[in-house]
């Protein structure tokens, strides 16, 4: 797939640009075909909600766009892309920032550094909701089209409808997602868990991962702050 659709899906279009195609095409290169259609289902609905609730009407359609589709490139195969100690949502943000900046033309007035830095804090928070949907419009709205994802109908605030979230799915199944899902993080619970022991990933390595669970309660926060806080005591006198 070199571009994107044109048709409409549950009443909205995705924003046909030189920049949304490679976007497009460059997620078909890097994610599965199921993580893929994961990220497109996501951005869709982003659509949707970003045109029903007034909170982010004026929100930049090609933004939310590029931020949607790109914010599990974290989860990629590409070695290029993944780091060694970085959450999942920190390498996806930051192959969607180079992806950018190596993609518009110098000095183009619209992609300004702030303009792609809500771009990158969309998807480095985006699996943080009790932050993301408190931040800026093009931060939440994002947050916001993920979670619908996982929750169709039944997202809060009533912002999907049963028949636009048929008509997203059938446009773009789910494929084997709920497997490959569990399998990617707990492939990251194996493969990198000290970016795993702070957030939700960690969670299914508890319950999913052999071993994991005893290296994960080694790090859990509160030991570390309450362990920090004694240990500057000495400084304290």
């Amino acid at each position: 797939m070199s571009s994107v659709p044109t048709s409409p899906i549950a009443g909205v279009t995705f924003p046909a640009t030189k920049l949304t195609s490679k976007a497009f095409a460059y997620v078909h290169e890097h994610n599965t075909p199921t993580v893929a259609n994961h990220a497109i289902r996501s951005t869709l609905f982003a659509l949707i909600i970003s045109r029903k609730v007034p909170a982010y009407a004026r929100c930049d359609a090609e933004s939310v766009f590029l931020a949607t589709i790109m914010h599990d490139l974290g989860l990629s195969n590409t070695e290029s892309l993944i780091s060694k100690d970085k959450r999942f949502e920190v390498d996806g943000a930051n192959a969607a920032r180079d992806f950018i900046n190596s993609s518009v033309e110098a000095n183009d007035p619209k992609w300004t550094e702030q303009c792609v830095q809500v771009i990158w804090d969309a998807i480095a928070l985006h699996s943080t909701p009790s932050v993301s949907l408190h931040g800026q419009p093009g931060v939440a709205v994002v947050a916001y089209g993920i979670m619908a994802d996982f929750l169709g109908p039944n997202t809060p605030g009533g912002v999907i409808t049963v028949d636009e979230f048929k008509e997203v799915i059938n446009a773009y199944p789910r494929l084997d997602f709920e497997a490959e899902w569990k399998s990617l993080t707990c492939k990251l619970c194996t493969n990198k868990p000290e970016t795993t022991y702070d957030n939700f990933v960690g969670l299914f390595g508890c319950r999913d991962v052999p071993g994991y669970k005893e290296e994960w309660e080694k790090h859990q926060v509160p030991d570390k702050l309450i362990g920090g806080l004694r240990a500057c005591k000495e400084f304290e006198k």
